[in-house]
């Protein structure tokens, strides 16, 4: 494979570049006489195998799929809000049930579309960041105002924090909203661990997902601190894409971390300022890195 990280910069979009395409806009809060949309998505994942689109709502405290063959909506209530300041991260889902997991203030939703049912398992801490086995259904959530990880057994119902390390500082409002998560969990069904990555110590970890048990840990060449962006995870080639930033918003390096081995890769960026909407594409091996 080649050792190459190709990083794409969106700095802007032209509006010649617009010139001869057409959209359309549905107005929503308009029909309803509404002045502003308060109660509108704040997470969006696509569940692919079942063509359907998966919506996490803050004020309705509701998850909306929608039927992306008909446009056909349900709303499932979750019993308690989405929590608006959180990432991407915080919601995922189990591609051989459909099952949707998300974090919720001081818990966290076991969503079930197809029974249209909630399950509420309260954590007494907020968490950011959550991952699922598919093999049990097992699940595991991090955060910083936890040095545990989180781990809950689907079998038994039970929920049970696991002893991993030793820092942790509140979720406060930095620029707005929270930054991303410097604690992040993944899920590799094929080498049946969740990775754990800690960037206050710039330390990767696996855990067994069946058990919980770790494994192992090693140190990855990635600056700590600051902010980390979770560019996406290669299940073929068991590597995290990491994208980082300063506590000054500059962006400084993306990073692949072969978590099957130990052939990482760091690239320097040009230390633009604040990255968004930053993603992986496992079919070309790139990251792209829009900037505000």
């Amino acid at each position: 494979m080649s050792r190459k990280i190709l990083i794409l910069a969106l700095i802007s979009l032209l509006p010649s570049a617009l010139q001869g395409s057409g959209s359309r806009t549905i107005d929503f809060t308009g029909e309803a006489g509404l002045p502003v949309n308060a109660a509108g998505p704040v997470l969006v994942m696509m569940d692919a195998e079942r063509g359907r689109l998966i919506a996490a709502n803050t004020i309705t405290s509701s998850l909306t799929v929608i039927d992306c063959a008909d446009g056909t909506v349900r709303n499932i209530p979750v019993g308690g809000r989405a929590y608006q300041h959180l990432k991407s991260e915080s919601m995922t889902s189990r591609k051989s049930t459909g099952q949707v997991y998300l974090i919720g203030v001081g818990c966290f939703y076991v969503i079930d579309p197809a029974a249209e049912t909630s399950l509420t398992v309260r954590t007494g801490a907020q968490l950011e960041s959550v991952a699922v086995d598919e093999e049990t259904g097992n699940v595991f959530l991090a955060g910083r105002e936890s040095p545990d990880l989180f781990f809950y057994d689907a079998a038994e119902d039970k929920l049970t924090r696991l002893g991993w390390l030793k820092t942790s500082e509140p979720l406060v409002n930095l620029n707005a909203t929270p930054p991303p998560p410097l604690r992040k969990v993944v899920s590799d069904p094929g080498l049946g661990r969740i990775i754990a990555v800690d960037g206050y110590t710039s330390t990767l970890w696996l855990f067994d997902s069946a058990t919980g048990k770790p494994d192992r840990h090693r140190p990855v060449p990635v600056a700590s601190g600051g902010r980390w962006h979770l560019g996406g995870y290669d299940m073929a080639d068991h590597r995290l894409y990491i994208v980082t930033e300063t506590a000054g918003r500059e962006v400084k390096e993306a990073a692949m971390i072969d978590v099957a081995g130990s052939d990482d890769l760091v690239a320097a960026l040009p230390g633009y300022r604040e990255g968004v909407g930053i993603i992986y594409n496992p079919a070309r091996r790139e990251i792209y890195i829009p900037y505000d």
